[in-house]
């Protein structure tokens, strides 16, 4: 039973910090855009997608894999912003709001046509 208890707490708080870091990313972007960016979870499954692609179908190690991922899905948050978001930036804020539904859009569907639509496991990062 101790045994339980100290992985469901371990358990929480990894789903606790998975939380914070995309309530982390909403309020860097807020704040430096001073919109909501609604395709926020949607960049986190594209993260987890390469990143099982990466595994799966490259057979990259596991931590190398993770940081590749982190790159590739930074390098496509950089060309929303820099293609879509900046050039819009003087106009409306609610121009900005739905270029960002629009993203989420596009990115969940860019996923389904890749992955398909049934669910992908990763590996755990601890024993």
């Amino acid at each position: 039973m101790e045994g339980n208890i100290s992985q469901f707490i371990f358990s929480g708080i990894t789903t606790g910090a998975i939380y914070a870091l995309i309530a982390l990313g909403f309020c860097i972007v807020e704040n430096s855009m001073r919109i909501v960016n609604f395709a926020q979870g949607d960049f986190l499954t594209l993260g987890g997608m390469v990143m099982f692609t990466l595994l799966h179908s490259l057979h990259i190690p596991l931590f190398p894999a993770f940081f590749a991922a982190v790159v590739a899905v930074a390098l496509v948050g950089a060309a929303m912003e820099r293609l879509t978001l900046r050039p819009a930036r003087s106009k409306d804020t609610v121009v900005l709001i739905f270029i960002t539904i629009g993203a989420s859009i596009f990115i969940r569907g860019v996923i389904k046509l890749l992955w398909g639509k049934s669910p992908r496991t990763l590996p755990y990062f601890s024993g």
